[in-house]
């Protein structure tokens, strides 16, 4: 696969209108050897991915990784992770991409989709940091702790070129093609669009061209980069073969493919390289039983030669058999007079020939020669070839009986090929990440009547939940404690009485008094319209703060987190918040109050508790995973058992 210098531009432009300002929260290396970054925006989650010398794109789904990060993905995480996406550049006209990150000082990723390109991450003084792989060449060195120096610029056509001029000028014993592809840097793809809109043999030297050739050659290399200031993304698709192109070439579709758009560039590219995953794939996984298979039909062809010679021999031996057998007083009779040294003449017998000194004699037995042994009565060697018959067709049975086991190989073998094949999408797509809904970002819970309560997580996601999702039916929670969550019950306004205290409770229970170990809190809670994000005029408002005018709605409540497991079809879902939001959903309940115990302990307890009151029966990866959600949920992280019971 192949990226070219406009491509990437493209590529590059519509990373830009969504991935600036994601954070990174973590890198991962996979097993084809690129690299992924997983980025968290303010809407969605990403990843970016990024191959030396073949792509970079970013996709809103996921791909597997794998479970144990190799020692490269360490070492980007130690410098990347954290860190906030400022900007997208694209070095010169060169087919390299620079990406650019702060987090305690900036950070450059360099990513060279030239042949033989690298990955590298240098400092704001151009220092390598980590690379992909160690590479020396002539006019430079990609080493850590080394300069990273870019690889020598080549001529890329842009609209400053004066293409009429140039191509009048032009000069080579190079193919047109060829020459398009790599003296201009159009790469193959377009080379071959440029001749297909022009017209014009693509072998014909560009020496050999005439003055209106290298006119429509100019007017197609033209109409190619106007095209790409506005693409309009699509798949070119032919059987299994599948492309991304920044519009409809005519090239391709002379070639028969077909034509899918798609909303960006980014997610053909993506389609393209992981097709083309597939295929190595494919290629890798089933190398070995298609050699194997090859020997199978050899030895199957080698065995139908050897049943074929087999048949033959047993039919000729039988045949012979059965017309001695028909003569066999006669044959006798023949055979004792030849020994006696005075053969008789036999009605349908005739002497051949004769070597005494080995004792056999050639006859011809109805026109069937047949090697008689003189020394030996003919009922004794006819009974020989009748024995000899069976032996044949034994060994023929038995060869007929391996090349049913080797037929039924080839069946296993076949049927494997085939589920690797279905399972080669899995290692080499993309999952489809599920869309969360917006409050599944902060911490949430149903109230007892179904109400939706969402609280912030720290100082930022409270500002983000009271600026982008209270609206002016809701009503706002907030402990009487510095460092608390702001909670919103959605619809409050009106909300019965028990989901005002339940409100109350979760914002009371995930704020710093469940930290200071105390027992109970006082929380309030207001209208919308009583929220504002500026000071009154004189006074200071640190950035990242709200303040809340007029009366407030005070309510005393005791700290503590509740627990419930819910089971539908084969799957668990574990609920938290007040016990009584809790209970209203759950037929089991484990309380949890302000304590020290830690939450990876903790959580294994209250998970063993709540299969013990429902019955329920996990797996150790189960119960290990729902301990994992508990934990969570914890608050800051340590607590203590208050009550068990079963609902």
């Amino acid at each position: 696969m192949e990226i070219s210098t406009h491509e990437l531009s493209v590529l590059l432009r519509e990373m830009s209108g969504v991935l600036i300002g994601c954070i990174v929260d973590n890198v991962y290396q996979l097993e084809d050897g690129s690299i992924i970054l997983k980025l968290r925006g303010k809407e969605s989650d990403y990843e970016l991915r990024a191959s030396a010398g073949k792509c970079l794109y970013f996709t809103p789904h996921t791909y597997p990784k794998p479970k144990t990060p190799t020692n490269l993905a360490m070492r980007f995480r130690k410098f990347l992770n954290g860190s906030r996406l400022k900007c997208l550049e694209q070095m010169g006209n060169e087919r390299i991409a620079v990406l650019n990150f702060e987090r305690n000082g900036n950070f450059k990723l360099i990513v060279e989709l030239i042949p033989k390109g690298n990955i590298v991450l240098v400092d704001g003084s151009n220092k390598i940091l980590v690379a992909l792989f160690h590479a020396k060449m002539k006019d430079r060195e990609i080493a850590e702790g080394k300069q990273y120096v870019s690889p020598p610029p080549r001529f890329t056509l842009t609209e400053d070129v004066d293409v009429e001029k140039m191509m009048e000028n032009a000069s080579s014993k190079k193919k047109l093609v060829s020459w398009l592809a790599s003296e201009l840097g159009l790469g193959g793809k377009y080379a071959e669009e440029v001749v297909a809109l022009a017209n014009v043999d693509k072998h014909v030297p560009v020496d050999a061209l005439s003055g209106d050739e290298r006119h429509k050659i100019a007017e197609a290399i033209r109409q190619i980069l106007t095209a790409f200031k506005e693409p309009r993304p699509y798949l070119a698709k032919r059987n299994s073969d599948i492309r991304a192109v920044p519009f409809i070439l005519k090239s391709l579709e002379q070639n028969g493919y077909s034509f899918e758009p798609v909303n960006l560039f980014n997610e053909a590219v993506a389609a393209e390289y992981e097709a083309s995953l597939a295929k190595e794939y494919e290629e890798k996984v089933t190398m070995e039983l298609k050699q194997r298979l090859r020997e199978i039909q050899e030895d199957i062809e080698s065995k139908k030669a050897a049943i074929k010679e087999l048949e033959e021999r047993i039919e000729r031996l039988k045949s012979v058999a059965e017309k001695i057998f028909t003569m066999l007083h006669e044959v006798e009779s023949f055979r004792h007079s030849i020994k006696e040294g005075s053969p008789q003449p036999v009605d349908g017998l005739r002497l051949i020939s004769i070597d005494r000194a080995k004792g056999v004699a050639i006859i011809s037995v109805n026109g069937v020669e047949f090697e008689l042994l003189l020394s030996e009565p003919v009922p004794k060697q006819v009974e020989k070839m009748f024995d000899e018959v069976k032996k044949l067709r034994l060994a023929k049975e038995r060869i007929l009986n391996e090349m049913n086991e080797l037929e039924s190989e080839i069946s296993r073998i076949t049927a494997e090929l085939e589920s690797k094949k279905l399972s080669i999408p899995e290692q080499s797509k993309h999952k489809v990440r599920e869309k969360k809904k917006w409050f599944e970002k902060f911490r949430w819970f149903e109230t007892s009547e179904g109400l939706l309560a969402v609280a912030g997580k720290d100082a930022s996601s409270n500002i983000t939940l009271l600026r982008k999702y209270l609206q002016p039916d809701d009503l706002v929670f907030h402990a009487e404690i510095t460092g608390a969550p702001v909670v919103i019950l959605k619809g409050g306004n009106k909300a019965s009485e028990r989901s005002i205290e339940e409100a109350a409770q979760f914002a009371a229970s995930y704020s710093r008094a469940w930290r200071e170990g105390l027992s109970s809190i006082s929380v309030y809670y207001v209208e919308p319209e009583q929220v504002s994000f500026s000071a009154p005029s004189g006074e200071y408002l640190p950035k990242g703060s709200f303040m809340v005018t007029g009366k407030r709605n005070y309510l005393k409540t005791r700290l503590v987190v509740a627990f419930g497991l819910h089971k539908s079809d084969e799957s668990y879902e574990v609920l938290h918040g007040p016990p009584s939001a809790v209970a209203a959903k759950s037929k089991t309940l484990v309380e949890v109050v302000p304590g020290d115990e830690d939450a990876s302990s903790l959580s294994l307890k209250i998970i063993d508790s709540l299969c013990r009151q429902a019955g329920y029966e996990l797996s150790e990866k189960e119960r290990r995973s729902l301990a994992a959600l508990i934990a969570q949920s914890i608050p800051y992280g340590k607590g203590a058992l208050q009550r068990q019971q079963q609902v």
